[in-house]
């Protein structure tokens, strides 16, 4: 769970809000009702953190048309400038990403001659014969660049749009998680992604979260930090920062080490690290 200071945190937390963030959305009524985990989420996150990117916000919404839409109005209207969804890619009734997708951005959909080329190589290699049913899975918002899947059928696609820019998916982990490493990873420093979120890390043994956010709140914290609670009695402090403020927040999270030592014994406390 993690707070936010009081009001002299604002100049240090708009410079976190105001980087350049990604918004998250998963697709089916399988995530939402609980039936399928959404690991889709966790992979993502892992390796955008190790390159210092940021997820702003992540929904999970049902096959369902207007859901989608609305859902995909909502991260635009919370900053996000790269939207990824998964999910709703196949050939079924209930697969409404593209039309959803078309919907929120006023776009018609065409299809993608180059997208059925892929679905045809994708065919031959699993030595299946296509189906008219898989003909939609070559349908696109225009101007969407399609993007082979070697371990599927269903193409994704990227669109530039109104100064963002979405990633459609598929939904299953062993699809998805190989467009993550192959395409999206090599993109995220040329679209200014990387090193916009890291943080200092400093951590406590067998104290409540109450108490340490009790202490916090009487320090003169000029910065956005969060607390939260992990497993086996510990606590940890992070302490927001990008590349540009690394050094200067790290000192600032050795400062806030030493008053954690004169409060409680070194026994009780992890040392600091940059995560």
């Amino acid at each position: 769970m993690q707070k936010s200071g009081d009001s002299k945190l604002s100049a240090a937390a708009a410079e976190i809000t105001t980087l350049p963030s990604i918004g998250f959305l998963a697709i089916g009524d399988e995530v939402v009702q609980g039936y399928t985990q959404n690991t889709n989420l966790i992979d993502l996150s892992d390796a955008l953190r190790s390159l210092g990117a940021r997820i702003g916000c992540s929904l999970a919404v049902r096959d369902h048309k207007e859901s989608i839409v609305r859902a995909i109005e909502f991260l635009e209207a919370s900053g996000c400038s790269l939207i990824i969804t998964c999910g709703g890619l196949g050939p079924t009734h209930d697969d409404m990403t593209r039309f959803a997708l078309a919907e929120a951005l006023e776009l018609p959909l065409e299809t993608s001659q180059e997208a059925v080329a892929m679905i045809e190589r994708s065919l031959i290699r699993r030595d299946r014969v296509g189906l008219p049913m898989q003909e939609v899975q070559a349908l696109m918002p225009v101007g969407a660049q399609a993007l082979e899947n070697m371990t599927g059928i269903a193409p994704a696609w990227l669109i530039e749009h109104a100064g963002r820019r979405y990633l459609s998916l598929p939904g299953p982990p062993k699809e998805f998680n190989p467009y993550i490493q192959d395409y999206l990873i090599p993109k995220i420093e040329a679209w200014g992604y990387s090193g916009a979120e890291r943080c200092w890390q400093l951590g406590c043994i067998g104290i409540s979260e109450s108490i340490i956010a009790e202490f916090l709140k009487d320090q003169d914290l000029s910065f956005e930090w969060g607390i939260y609670t992990a497993a086996e009695r510990k606590v940890y402090i992070r302490i927001f920062c990008s590349d540009r403020t690394k050094t200067k927040r790290g000192e600032a999270a050795q400062a806030l080490y030493q008053k954690l030592l004169g409060r409680f014994t070194r026994e009780s406390l992890i040392e600091v690290t940059y995560i």
